[in-house]
């Protein structure tokens, strides 16, 4: 019998008020009031760094220590049982960097306490694309990620040089009606794999549509059919 992988999923500024809790707690500043250029300096100098950026003794609210708890299961049961973990409302380079620094400071504080490395590797962190903005933007998003040498090196090393982008349907459906969402996801995933094509990464888009219409349901051939040149793979 073969068990199928669970992903994970949540939200994007629920990383961003754990990431605010820690930067407060270690009188670093508010990082939900930071740019996004000093997010994306903080958030690589951490991922750089070879400390856990997380006290064990932290008291944080019962919302940031469910998310903290959340990356701190996934560490202890490695990639081996889980597979991608899903941001929702993803909209910059730093909503994924901040699960990236998450997930390795779980992994760096579990494997402390284990004495021993985490079981597997680390998760596939996957950006979700889903109003009409945040879908004109992606192909931006993973360009600017692209150019991190940390997350480009990660990339390579840990997921086989392989990026994974989720693009929403319902949302962006009830944000500009179903006409416009499709030409706009069409787009984005157009975009998304130049990026990605430009930085010699490979992409695979998840499509976060099925059941009506208006969450992207229909016939799958046709959808198929109708995808970007460059976004569908055929082996």
């Amino acid at each position: 019998m073969v068990l199928m992988k669970l992903d994970l999923r949540q939200e994007s500024g629920r990383h961003s008020e754990a990431l605010d809790a820690i930067t407060k707690y270690l009188d670093m500043g508010s990082y939900s009031e930071w740019d996004e250029e000093k997010k994306l300096e903080f958030l690589t100098r951490e991922l750089k760094s070879k400390r856990p950026l997380v006290p064990p003794t932290i008291q944080v609210a019962p919302d940031v220590k469910e998310v903290l708890d959340t990356f701190r299961v996934a560490a202890e049961l490695g990639s081996d049982s889980l597979g991608a973990y899903v941001i929702s409302m993803a909209s910059n380079a730093s909503d994924v960097l901040a699960v990236e620094l998450l997930q390795k400071d779980a992994r760096l504080a579990v494997s402390g306490e284990l004495g021993r490395p985490c079981p597997g590797g680390t998760l596939r962190v996957v950006p979700l694309f889903e109003t009409v903005k945040d879908l004109r933007g992606a192909g931006s998003v993973i360009r600017k990620l692209l150019s991190i040498d940390w997350y480009s090196e990660h990339i390579v090393k840990n997921h086989n040089g392989h990026q994974e982008v989720m693009v929403g349907y319902s949302d962006s459906g009830k944000d500009a009606g179903r006409f416009t969402a499709a030409w706009e996801l069409y787009k984005a995933q157009e975009d998304v794999a130049a990026a990605c094509k430009e930085h010699k990464v490979k992409v695979t888009l998840f499509h976060g549509r099925g059941g009506s219409i208006g969450r992207g349901g229909g016939p799958t051939y046709l959808a198929i059919q109708s995808q970007p040149p460059g976004s569908v793979m055929v082996n």
